[in-house]
């Protein structure tokens, strides 16, 4: 796996075989749900299981608090590390392990933690060398770098992290991700790896911080900056030598499939890169983003009225992501396919209306569904509600009538310091 041999995995980790649960050693030809606990033993067991053996590794997912006895006993496993073992044994199941194995499938990802019942993403180990491969040369890892494995490494971008750096042969520090401030301003680790609620998080110390980092590379992959936020940490970062890369993916992807490397961010606006490696990106006429690419995982199961269902991921990919190619191949994501409103016969993105008001202020607005009419809850204080108002009726051609602004009070967000969209949706509901 990834070129190198299990020892040489385990020093770069800074593990030992000792760490490794004695009951793992006789596991042959076996299904298992595992948890990652961020503990040394937990990642020391997850490489013997990649490396040693050819088991299947069901990830669990995320927020494990918020799945059902029942969710779990139904997942296609022979046992779990971690929680109790959950015996079964029904045709639905049996044909699923049959379809994992008979694929030579390696690694099974959720595609989300938050959500009752994922789709669970399945690879094989060709597909897994190849991600590693593919995302190690596009961030030019090299063996001299150090990653601070901070990331959850129960789901795509965490995994994507640890993969690659093993496939450079650099090594990979696993970390706390409440340490992760102190790593990143007085450590040795040389890659640091984020999503934007942890730069909102630091961004009032951040002079202060990477003054004294021994950081090369900041990537950000997990979710949509700001205009604002891209522009000042590619600024920070500039000021202090240190690379600021963004990157673009879904799990299904593999999961990176597009790469922001030494760009101008006042230039560039709001892309999130260009595709790498062997990645073709495509969109369709509706502008949604399609994906043709050999990390493309085998197929997704889900289950439906408590029936697992294998589904075949074709290429192209539809991503369900919303955007537009420039002329040079640098992709700009304008929203979900599925956040749109029909206003006066027209389908429209409310994804594309939050891009086009952070391009032309420095706020972050929402734009919700709210009475066949756009709601925008601007993030703070406005001065001209309707000079925005104004912009949004020339560039989409729609009247002003269909456009509200309402005050930053009700702007919200999630645990995950993503837009609340149900929530501000509630409030606006109860209020009016």
């Amino acid at each position: 796996m990834f070129g190198i041999s299990f020892e040489e995995a385990l020093t770069l980790c800074s593990l030992s075989k000792e760490q490794i649960d004695k009951k793992f050693l006789s596991l042959k030809n076996k299904i298992i749900l595992f948890h990652f606990d961020k503990s040394q033993e937990s990642l020391a067991n997850y490489l013997y299981l990649l490396f040693e053996t050819e088991n299947v590794i069901i990830l669990n997912p995320a927020n494990r608090k918020r799945y059902s006895y029942d969710f779990h006993k139904s997942i296609p496993y022979d046992l779990i590390f971690g929680l109790n073992d959950f015996p079964i044994s029904t045709g639905d199941v049996d044909s699923i392990r049959e379809e994992l194995k008979n694929n030579q499938i390696r690694l099974v990802i959720p595609t989300s933690g938050s959500t009752a019942l994922p789709k669970l993403v399945c690879f094989s180990s060709e597909k897994i060398n190849f991600s590693a491969k593919n995302i190690s040369e596009s961030l030019s890892i090299s063996s001299t770098d150090v990653a601070n494995g901070y990331l959850p490494t129960n789901y795509g971008y965490g995994l994507s992290v640890l993969h690659s750096h093993l496939y450079a042969k650099s090594r990979y520090l696993l970390q706390d991700d409440e340490m992760f401030i102190s790593t990143l301003s007085n450590s040795d680790c040389t890659n640091f790896y984020t999503v934007p609620s942890m730069l909102s998080a630091i961004e009032k110390y951040a002079e202060d911080i990477l003054l004294r980092s021994k950081a090369k590379k900041i990537c950000q992959a997990g979710g949509a900056l700001s205009l604002h936020q891209a522009k000042f940490w590619n600024g920070v970062c500039v000021r202090n030598n240190i690379e600021f890369i963004r990157m673009y993916g879904q799990t299904e992807c593999g999961p990176r499939i597009a790469c922001l490397r030494g760009a101008n961010f006042d230039e560039v606006n709001n892309f999130v890169g260009k595709a790498i490696g062997e990645v073709k990106i495509s969109t369709s006429d509706t502008n949604e983003i399609m994906v043709d690419s050999s990390m493309l995982a085998n197929f997704y199961i889900e289950c439906v009225n408590d029936s697992w269902i294998i589904n075949e991921i074709k290429s192209p990919f539809n991503t369900g992501d919303l955007g537009v190619l420039n002329s040079e191949g640098y992709l700009t994501i304008l929203g979900r396919a599925a956040r749109f409103i029909k206003l006066q016969d027209t389908r429209i993105s409310l994804d594309e209306i939050e891009f086009h008001l952070n391009k032309i202020t420095t706020k972050d607005f929402a734009a919700l569904d709210f009475n066949n009419k756009v709601a925008i809850i601007p993030s703070g204080k406005t001065h001209n509600n309707i000079d925005l108002i104004s912009a949004l009726s020339d560039h989409f051609e729609i009247p002003r009538r269909n456009f509200l602004i309402f005050d930053a009070k009700y702007f919200a967000l999630n645990g995950n310091n993503k837009k609340d969209y149900p929530l501000m949706k509630k409030i606006l509901r109860n209020e009016r």
